[in-house]
Parts: structure tokens; sequence; C-alpha cells
């Protein structure tokens, strides 16, 4: 078709040359020359009109631009054949055939006109090579599948495996057992015989535990042996806590003090006392021992000595021991020039706490005569007796019923409100009374000489301090009560012109440390589960209105351990200085604690569990035992006439 349609367009500009040339020949029109000649003598310029050419093709030939006259159709520029350009040849890549669909041979085509030069030929598909997918069998546990099979070229499925269905299995019953007091138990269960696969799972059954039964004790005796408590199992019979043989109980030796009472007045000498005692007074045997332990305990913790200045200590200290009705005031003191008296009651021999507290005033007038005023000296009084108390309790406990607790102390101290305390300066309180106080400026000193001890280190320095800047001052004047100006001076020098004014803060940091339960522990007791024995003697007196022995006494309770309690002693006091019936004696302790009962040969008579509203016998009792480890707040006998 392109080679035809060339031809045409060739032909037509052919024709159209040939009648452009064919105009310029006149037509014999009888014109003559002459008008011929004018009408060449007026020719114009050719119009030229471009005749577009075209281009080549790979198949046809293409013709350059030209030109001719609008007017006459003169060629005036002639048009040129241009060769045609050829096929650009390209491949058609062909791809091979597979086991579903043809293939196709390589090919070619021009890439300029498209034209087809080497047509591409289909290749047959090839088919499937089949291969056989082999099954199994089903079991127990896990299914089975058909044979299939696949093409091992494309490996398409040609024909598909199913699932066989697993077999069921063949059950075994597995037997349980009972689960017995110490051993564990397996419930019934079951099993596949083929696969050996668990259908039904055993379970652990917990052992059932001893069903125990209390084997009571047998309480050994002098006579017998006995068994401590033990249990065993109802059920399997199995011993659970073995009773062990308790052998035949061997008398229980003490070393009990007794006491003497005096027939006539008595002097007793220890190594700083000289003890000036009335008729008719309770001494206990080991007195003088005791004495000499706690008076050395007093010099160690106060600092002073009871030689003291040689103007002032002349010999032992004398300590007047009066009797129950005697008229003279049980807590007073005497001084004199080189030599010191001290008064106390009876009582104090069994319970030295005023003893202590008078002889500590001895101690003071023994460096020195000067009186400066009551909170100062019963401050030194009251805190060296806290102290000694305090030392006997934590390096000798079995001796806490002599010498009293800590706590007592405190509790005589007690100020119920500080804010009367603080509203006035400190050396206020020398010539006024704290109202507010158990034992008004007593409370106030007290609380002053542990401010001096805790604060810097000593509590009785200013003692000497003023002795050294005014020896014998007392002997000038002729009285040891000195001005309040003086009182100030002998702590001003010792501890410095603030001491009054940081004895107030300290105080207001440590309020807590006056309260007299602090002295006992957390569990609100004194702890005297290291002291084996002590003797018990009665507070006969109104101020004390118990005849409780002291460790009992301004704590409430304390903890003990396994402790023995003399009560000889006690049965002596009442019968022959107290002229006491004891028929029907009888201890009333707190419920709970267990109680052995001992005769005067240290053999055990019986033990018994305190209960509420529980009486026990003392009859023959020498001394009992509070045993194993408890605590007790309440320790009563009565019973006497």
């Amino acid at each position: 078709m392109k080679k035809l349609f060339l031809w045409i367009v060739t032909l037509c500009i052919i024709f159209v040359f040939s009648a452009c040339n064919a105009s310029n020949v006149l037509p014999n029109t009888g014109t003559s020359e002459k008008e011929t000649a004018d009408t060449t003598a007026t020719k114009h310029e050719h119009t030229a009109v471009t005749d577009e050419g075209y281009a080549a093709t790979c198949t046809a030939t293409g013709l350059t631009d030209g030109s001719h006259c609008s007017v006459c159709g003169e060629v005036i520029t002639a048009q040129t054949v241009i060769a045609m350009l050829g096929h650009t040849e390209v491949t058609d890549k062909g791809y091979a055939a597979t086991c579903l669909s043809d293939g196709l041979t390589d090919g070619s085509h021009c890439s300029v006109c498209g034209e087809v030069i080497t047509a591409q030929t289909v290749i047959a598909m090839l088919g499937h090579t089949e291969v056989t997918d082999k099954g199994y069998a089903a079991t127990c546990t896990a299914t089975g599948l058909t044979d299939g099979s696949h093409c091992s070229v494309c490996g398409e499925i040609i024909t598909t495996q199913t699932v066989i269905a697993k077999l069921a299995h063949t059950a075994v019953t597995d037997g349980g057992y009972a689960a017995t007091c110490t051993a564990t138990g397996l419930t019934g269960g079951s099993h596949c015989s083929v696969c050996g696969e668990v259908l039904v799972a055993q379970r652990t059954i917990k052992a059932t535990g001893h069903t125990p039964v209390t084997d009571n004790a047998i309480e050994a005796t002098s006579a017998s042996t006995g068994l401590t408590e033990g249990s065993h199992c109802s059920v399997c019979g199995e011993v659970l806590v073995a009773q062990q043989i308790i052998p035949k109980v061997e008398p229980v030796k003490l070393n009990f003090a007794g006491g003497t009472i005096t027939k006539e007045p008595t002097t007793i000498k220890t190594k700083h006392l000289e003890l000036q005692i009335d008729a008719n007074v309770y001494v206990p045997d080991n007195l003088v021992e005791t004495l000499d332990l706690v008076t050395d305990i007093m010099e160690k913790v106060s600092g002073m000595k009871f030689e003291g200045n040689p103007n002032y200590a002349d010999g032992l200290l004398m300590v007047k021991v009066i009797k129950d009705n005697s008229t003279e005031s049980e807590a007073s003191f005497l001084g004199f020039a080189k030599t010191s008296y001290a008064t106390i009651p009876p009582l104090d021999i069994i319970d030295f706490s005023e003893l202590i507290h008078e002889c500590a005033h001895s101690l003071q007038f023994r460096q020195s005569y000067w009186h400066y005023g009551t909170w100062a000296m019963e401050g030194i009084s009251t805190y060296t007796t806290y102290k000694t108390q305090k030392y006997v309790q934590e390096h000798y406990p079995d001796l806490i019923e002599t010498v009293g607790t800590a706590a007592s102390s405190l509790f005589d101290m007690i100020i119920e409100d500080y804010n009367e305390v603080y509203s006035h300066p400190m050396e206020y309180w020398i010539d006024n009374t704290l109202q507010s106080s158990h034992n008004h400026n007593y409370s106030i000193g007290f609380r002053l000489m542990w401010y001096l001890d805790t604060t810097y280190g000593n509590y009785t320095d200013w003692i000497y301090k003023m002795e050294e800047a005014y020896p014998m001052y007392v002997h000038r004047i002729n009285s040891n009560q000195i001005p309040r100006e003086k009182i100030l001076e002998a702590f001003y020098m010792t501890y410095g012109d603030s001491v009054f004014d940081d004895f107030y803060a300290w105080l207001k940091q440590n309020e807590h440390l006056f309260k007299w339960k602090s002295e006992l522990n957390a569990q609100n007791a004194l702890d005297i589960r290291n002291v084996t024995q002590i003797n018990l003697f009665p507070k006969f007196t109104n101020y004390y209105g118990t005849n409780c022995p002291s460790i009992f006494s301004y704590g409430g309770c304390a903890l003990y351990r396994d402790l023995y309690i003399g009560l000889d002693a006690f049965k002596h006091y009442l019968t022959e200085y107290k002229h006491k019936t004891i028929d029907k004696l009888v201890l009333y302790v707190t419920p709970g604690v267990i109680v052995k009962f001992f005769n005067s040969n240290g053999e055990l008579m019986r033990t018994e569990k305190a209960w509420f509203d529980k009486y026990m016998d003392l009859t023959g009792v020498s001394f009992i035992q509070l045993a194993g480890e408890g605590k007790i707040s309440t320790f009563k006998i009565t019973g006497y006439n």
C-alpha cells in the first residue's frame, strides 16, 4: 500500500509540472507580434510556493522539499528522491514449553516500523512427569495418609493424599493406693497397652499427717523417776515426741541468806560504815558483804570518797538504824565536824534504797560541809542512788532485791508539768518549790545531775571546785548554809556561765529519759532472767503498803528464767519480828506461771500452774521456783494474822 501511495504522489507531481510548462506557450489568439512584444516587456517575477517533501521509510523512498510558481506553475526548485532506509532488525526472544503450556521459538521484527522479519512458531507443551507420594498407616497416637502423586518437573499435585483418622487406644487400668500419716498416696489411672500413652493421669494424694495424742508427763519424786510429756499418733501409733525419763529428784541446794533479830542495841562495822542498830531490828546474814560491795559502787559512780576531805572525815560513817516505832524521822541526816551520821528505818537494811540515799548525802559532806540548797543536795543523793541501782542491775542482778531497781528512783522523780519548770530561769528553783513534782525540788536536782554527768562527764566536780576556791569557808561564817550567789558561783566556775541555759535546752530534748518505764524493756518488764535466786523479804511499812519484793514493784512485772525465791527469811521475819501466825500462808502469782514448791531439805513437793483466783498453799514450803521462762506481774503472799 505504501508503495502504491508513493507512485500516485509521484505521478501527480509530474502532471502539475507539465501543466505549468505548457502555460508558458502562448495560444494562437490572433494577437499581433506588437502586442506580443508589449506583453513580454511587462513580464513579472515568479510567486514561489514550497513543495514539501517527505522522509524515506524502511520500505519506501522519500522526497526532498522543492518549489514552483503559484502563478505560472513553473518549477523553481526541483524535488529529488531520497533512497529508502531499510529495516532495523530486533530479536523477539522465545521461551521453552512446560508441562502445562506451549513454548515459542525465537523471531525478529523491525524496531522502526514494526514489520515482522522472522515469524515465531509455537512449541508444543511437554505434559507432566508423574511421581508417586507414598502414604502411611494410622496409629493410636497419630493419623495416617493415603498414597498420592505429583509432577517431578513442576511439583504440581496430580493425586491428592487424604488423612486417615488415628486408631482408638487400648486402655489398661493403673491401680492407685491410699495415703498414710507419713507417706503420700496415688489415685487410680489408665494407659494404652499399645503405645503406652497415659490416658488418665494418676495424682499424688497428700500424706494425712499424724493425729497426735498427748502422753502426759509424770513428775519425778525422791522415790521414783518421772517422764517428760510426749505424744504419739492415734492412727499409726508412731511416737512423735518421745518421753524422756526424769531421774529421781535430788534435793535442790541453794545458798539462801537468812537473818537474825537483834535482842539489844548492836554495832556492825563494814568497810566504810558503822551501823548502830536498835534492838528488835531484822538484820540479814549477808549484810556486811553486800554493804561493802554497794558502798564501793557508790564511790565508783559518784567520784566521791567516804574518806573524803580530812577536814570533814574522821573514821567510819555512822549509820543509825532505828526501830519501827521510833519517833525519829526515817529520812533525816545530821552533819557535824569530822563525823557524819545517817539515820534510817530498819526496812532499809533489807532494801538499801534509803540507805544509799542517806549515805550519798554523807559522801557529799565528807568532801565539803557546804550546804547548796535542797535542789542541789537532793539532786546528788537521788542521782547517786539511781546510778548505784543501775550499776547493780547491770553487773550484780542477784542483788536487785536488796538494792532496789533504777525504775524505783525514776518513779520517785516524776514531774507532771514541765511547763512549770521552763516558765522560770533555773536559778529561780534554788529558793522555790516545784509543785508539779512528786518530790518537788528533788526532781529538778536529779535531772540537773544527769545533765552534768552526760554533758561534762561528772556531776560532783562543782563541790571540789568550790572547796578549792573557799577552803573551810563554813568555819569562818559559822554556818554551812551558803548564800545563793555562792551556790551559783560553784556551778559557773565549774561548767561555765551558760550551764543553766544549756540545761533547759538539753532537758527539752531528753524528757523521755525520765519516764520511769524507760528503765524497763520493750515488754514493760524488768529483765532478771540471769538471776538465779533471791531472798524474799516483806516490805512492812505504810510507805510500801505491800509485802511484795521490790523486783516486782515500780515496773509492774519482771522477766524471769527458773528463778528460785527463798521464803524462810520471810517466814522468820513474820513470826519472830512481827509475831504473826502463818498457819494459812498462801501464794498468788500471775496466771499461767508454773510454780515448783520445795521443802527445807530441798526436795520437790509438787508443781502447780497458777490460775485466776487460785491461791497456792505454802505450808511446809521453804522456797519456790518460778519454773521455765516467762513474765510475772503479780506476786502476793497472804494468810498471816
